[in-house]
């Protein structure tokens, strides 16, 4: 009895989402779109077939020249303009531009289309410049552009629609593209939600592998070929010539197979912006609804397994294979118990130890025996922390942003661990600040906490992982559970997707090698980033600074209560330090370390659950305390 009926409901519900899905906008010819990337692929497609749709198109190219090819394709409705999207420069001319033609009606459509992907190369292959090359176009150049424009976008009510890719869900491939995508996603849900009592929507295109020039072959075989041929004699020997030929052959592999019907990808952004009731995420291609997406949703061993499956194998694949499985046992909580012995001949280094978890976990290890080499900002940390601890341990000032600082660690480190090689890594240094609605922060405040969080990360990562080859030792990320599910606009959230991403990609390259990688994800915690009175004069700071339109718009009222809810977050953080602590030293000492940890009952039944819930149950709940601006 209960079948027909359930067959009946599901019919409607998926007629009702049909009807939906067809209602289209009417008026199309007023209203003003700007793609960027149009020189070729996506962006070049859709800012035709827009054209021909009688849209009003404004197509922002890279060259003269691409503007020109385009121009010659489309009729005289469609202006270009030439767009550099990582020149803040450009980005600001291109802005004023846009002003001066859109005028009162606002701008309907903005479609952040140019990024580049020509580093899909494994993660040690590279530096820290080609991952910033990366994040600067990809997601800084997003970010600035969309920041640029959203006051002409609110005025229209219209629309924002960020590319992100399959490899936004799942880290694929090591170098900064999935790291960028991971970002794109991040930025879009705060944005989403912060612009939803403006009348503005944000959609996410999340295209699978299409034959668009991003999907090349030669331009990704010489970039293989050129990050191979630099990189130090030693890592060449520890990949070996066969990986590097059959990396190589699934790029080639990859390429061949990427899907013709680039149409497929172009009419999602096209009903992005213009249904009626736009869908908040499209995921064009076979390839992403039935492998990237639910594989993102498998538990971290299982998706590890799939993908390492076709991954290239380096030279000594089988001994390390061995040697990783020699523990084996059954039964998670004795799986979990066992340690490791001699701890006391291990060095680990921690970044950020001045105060926080890095401070506690630098003194716990060094109370159990572990050598301890304790990276601070300070000279002032330094003193502080050696005071409390054994003669063992030693430190060294450390800017994670700072190149020349990371470099100067680096060999201060190799001298101190010799052939033994640094047994652990703990990326902990991170800043929060600034942080707030998207719109009261200019692409400067994003790239501070990139630079440190991500980037960072990266460099000190790059530069200790030969000494961690030769240990076999552990690398552990220290991301959040906003890493998970974005609760607050700027950049620290962006960047803690990000970390996830190169934490994913760095795992299952270095399988083979034994090295593990874990990824520590905290709740709120009592630290200096929840501190309340630095947080309520972040706040302050980004609202004096806000330009007077932008308060207008969100009213004193907004800024109140989001004060409200910031103390109200502050309040409720736990003091509990040593669960993050703890796990941050399961993950360096266990046999059989897990790859992520959830410190917190926040973060174990509310980010995590909440982030595998459908987005429109995630919006509605996480808008639900929000503050609502005075212009709706």
């Amino acid at each position: 009895m209960w079948l027909p009926l359930l067959v009946v409901a599901l019919g409607l519900i998926i007629l009702y989402r049909w009807h939906r899905q067809s209602q289209i906008l009417q008026n199309l010819s007023d209203k003003y779109v700007l793609i960027t990337g149009c020189d070729t692929g996506f962006g070049n497609l859709l800012a035709r077939q827009l054209d021909q749709r009688g849209m009003i198109v404004l197509a922002a190219c890279l060259t003269e020249k691409g503007a020109e090819n385009l121009k010659k394709e489309a009729s005289s409705r469609l202006q270009t303009v030439i767009l550099d999207v990582s020149d803040s420069q450009s980005v600001s001319s291109a802005a004023k531009w846009v002003t001066s033609i859109v005028g009162n009606s606002g701008l309907w459509g903005l479609v952040n289309n140019a990024g580049i992907g020509y580093s899909m190369i494994p993660n040690e292959w590279q530096k820290k410049e080609d991952f910033a090359k990366v994040l600067d176009v990809n997601i800084l150049g997003m970010v600035d552009v969309t920041l640029n424009l959203l006051p002409l976008i609110r005025k229209a009510r219209g629309r924002v629609v960020n590319v992100s890719s399959g490899a936004g869900r799942l880290a694929t491939v090591g170098g900064g593209y999935c790291i960028s995508k991971y970002g794109v996603q991040a930025f879009s849900d705060t944005l989403r939600r912060e612009m939803l009592d403006f009348g503005v929507k944000v959609a996410i295109i999340e295209p699978g592998a299409f034959a668009s020039p991003l999907c090349s072959y030669d331009p990704h075989f010489k970039a293989a070929k050129s990050f191979w041929e630099r990189v130090p004699v030693e890592i060449k020997e520890s990949y070996g010539e066969n990986y590097f030929q059959q990396y190589v052959q699934c790029l080639k592999y990859l390429i061949e197979t990427s899907s013709p019907q680039m149409r497929k990808v172009t009419d999602c952004m096209e009903h992005a912006l213009t249904a009626v009731y736009p869908w908040t995420r499209y995921s064009p291609g076979w390839d992403c609804k039935f492998y990237y997406i639910p594989v993102s949703y498998l538990p971290t061993a299982l998706s590890d397994y799939l993908l390492c499956r076709t991954r290239a194998k380096p030279g000594q694949e089988e001994t390390t294979r061995h040697s990783s499985r020699q523990y084996c046992v059954p039964g998670r909580w004795h799986r979990q118990s066992k340690i490791l012995q001699n701890l006391s001949d291990k060095w680990v280094l921690i970044t950020g130890s001045d105060s926080g978890f890095g401070n506690l976990l630098a003194k716990q290890l060094d109370q159990h025996g572990m050598l301890v080499l304790a990276a601070c900002l300070t000279e002032k940390g330094s003193e502080e922390l050696k005071k409390e601890a054994s003669s063992r341990l030693q430190t060294v000032i450390l800017d994670v942003a700072d190149c020349q600082s990371v470099s100067s660690a680096a060999k201060w480190v190799t001298n101190i661990v010799g052939d033994a090689g640094l047994w652990g890594l703990v990326n902990n240094a991170g800043c929060a600040f600034p942080n707030g609605p998207n719109e009261w922060q200019c692409k400067e405040d994003f790239a501070k906490i990139l630079n440190v969080n991500v980037l960072g990360m990266v460099d000190v990562t790059l530069n200790m992982l030969p000494l961690i080859r030769r240990a076999k030792g552990r690398i552990v990320n220290v991301a959040s559970c906003t890493g998970r599910l974005v609760v607050i606009g700027g950049g620290y959230c962006l960047s803690k997707f990000a970390v996830e991403a190169f934490s994913d990609s760095l795992r299952r390259e270095l399988w083979n090698f034994g090295v593990k990688v874990s990824i520590i994800e905290p709740g709120g915690f009592k630290t200096s980033i929840t501190n309340l009175e630095r947080n309520l004069q972040n706040v302050a700071d980004l609202w004096e600074n806000a330009p007077a339109t932008i308060k207008e718009s969100y009213g004193e009222q907004y800024y109140q209560q989001y004060i409200k809810n910031v103390k109200n977050v502050c309040g409720k953080i736990s003091p509990k330090l040593h669960e993050v602590i703890n796990c941050m030293e399961h993950a360096l000492t266990a046999v059989h370390p897990w790859t992520r940890y959830s410190a917190g009952w926040d973060c174990k039944l509310y980010h995590i659950p909440m982030s595998y819930l459908p987005t429109v149950v995630s919006d509605y709940v996480l808008c639900l305390s929000a503050p609502k601006p005075a212009c709706q």
